[in-house]
C-alpha cells in the first residue's frame, strides 16, 4: 500500500509553527510471520514478535517526510528570537507493528537532517511564490543550521475494553473500545515518554476489515 500525506496551514490563513508538512509511504502487505530478514531482529524487540501462524499481524512501513516551521509573521526579514525558528527538516524513517485486537507494538527508526540540507525554504517558496498560495517568506536567511538527527522511537498500546465478538468491526456495524498505551522517543529529534488513553466509537470503514477478524471468524 502507498500513501501520500499532507499538511498545510495556509487553508486557515496562517503560517505560525508549523507551516506545511508532507510525507510519502509504502507498507507491506500484513502478514502471519516476519521475514527472515526481520524475524532475527525486529521479531526479539519486546512486543513485536509474531506468535506464528494464526496469531498477531505483522507489517513494516518506510517513508520520506518533509517539515517546515516558520514564526508567525513570515514577512520580518530580521530575526525574530522570541517566535518558533526558521527551520526545515527531511527525514527517512522504518516501521515495524505487530498487532492484534488487544495489543499493538510498534518501532520505528528516523534518519534525517535539519536545516538547508531539508529544502523546505525552496519548497515553501514554490507553494508561496510561483504558486502564489502565500505571502513571500523573507527569513529564510535566519533558519538553524544544518545538523543530523536520529530518533528512536517505541509504542505500546493494551485494549482494556474490546468487544468479545469481533464481528462488530466489520463495515456495517457500531462498536466501541478503551485502551492504554505509551510512547517513549529517545534521540536528537526528540526525547519523551508519555502515557496516553483512548476511547474510539464508530462504524468499521466500508472498504475493508482488518484481516486478523476475517481470519478468525473463518477458522
Amino acid at each position: 500500500m502507498f500513501r501520500f500525506e499532507f499538511d498545510n496551514d495556509s487553508f486557515v490563513g496562517s503560517d505560525d509553527a508549523f507551516s506545511a508538512g508532507w510525507s510519502f509511504q509504502v507498507h507491506s502487505r500484513l502478514m502471519d510471520q516476519w521475514i527472515p530478514a526481520y524475524a532475527g531482529w525486529i521479531g526479539k524487540v519486546p512486543g513485536l514478535g509474531d506468535d506464528g501462524r494464526g496469531d498477531r499481524i505483522v507489517r513494516w512501513a518506510y517513508g520520506v517526510s518533509q517539515m517546515i516551521l516558520t514564526p508567525e509573521d513570515i514577512s520580518i526579514e530580521t530575526p525574530q528570537p522570541n517566535d518558533v525558528p526558521w527551520a526545515g527538516l527531511l527525514g527517512l524513517t522504518g516501521s515495524w507493528s505487530s498487532y492484534d485486537n488487544r495489543r499493538l507494538a510498534a518501532i520505528q527508526i528516523y534518519l534525517g537532517c535539519k536545516g538547508p540540507c531539508s529544502q523546505a525554504e525552496d519548497m515553501q517558496k514554490i507553494v508561496h511564490n510561483r504558486l502564489g498560495l502565500g505571502d513571500d517568506p523573507q527569513g529564510w536567511g535566519n533558519q538553524l543550521s544544518n545538523k543530523a538527527l536520529a530518533n528512536l522511537n517505541y509504542e505500546f498500546r493494551y485494549k482494556v475494553y474490546a468487544p468479545d465478538d469481533l464481528s462488530r468491526y466489520l463495515p456495517g456495524r457500531f462498536t466501541h473500545d478503551f485502551s492504554v498505551g505509551s510512547l517513549a522517543a529517545v534521540g536528537n529529534l526528540t526525547t519523551r515518554l508519555t502515557a496516553k488513553v483512548e476511547y474510539r466509537f464508530g462504524g468499521a470503514s466500508p472498504w475493508g476489515s482488518p484481516r486478523f477478524l476475517t481470519r478468525r471468524e473463518s477458522a
